[in-house]
């Protein structure tokens, strides 16, 4: 499968750059219309793995999607060159969508106003249901790394 190369993309990766140290690298992809990945984006995105694997970039560790996002691990033996690797191939090689690389699962795209369909919601796959838990337990993090108001 082919990448979709018809709209530019944006890579909102963090400003501060990684340290080259062994440990994970986080691909975060934003989805164009859909709130989980849809079959054509999640083969798009098993090509990528392949790609990376390939290249001997890094080893592939995991996966979600959902919250109108798309995610994939990857270990690797020095974050700082595997992220500039894997920028340059998300911007120019393999175009999916809007893209962040980081050392933690950051949730740049979640929209929690992208709600999924009903009958999507009681067909979660276990996949799916782990990417929400994981998109809400950040957004929790999130808020408490940000400080919260008192109410008056």
């Amino acid at each position: 499968m082919s990448p979709n190369t018809m709209k530019p993309v944006t890579d909102h990766s963090p400003s501060t750059r990684l340290k080259p140290v062994a440990g994970e690298v986080w691909v975060e992809i934003r989805l164009r219309r859909s709130w989980s990945a849809t079959p054509r984006e999640s083969a798009m995105l098993d090509d990528f793995i392949a790609l990376v694997g390939r290249r001997r970039i890094g080893r592939y560790a995991g996966r979600s999607s959902g919250g109108g996002a798309m995610d994939v691990t990857f270990e690797v033996k020095d974050r700082a060159t595997a992220a500039a690797k894997l920028r340059r191939i998300l911007a120019d090689e393999f175009v999916i969508g809007d893209f962040s690389v980081s050392a933690r699962y950051l949730a740049p795209f979640h929209d929690p106003d992208r709600v999924p369909p009903a009958s999507a919601r009681t067909s979660m796959s276990g996949q799916d249901i782990d990417a929400l838990f994981a998109a809400l337990a950040a957004e929790l993090q999130n808020g408490n790394e940000r400080g919260t108001r008192k109410r008056r």
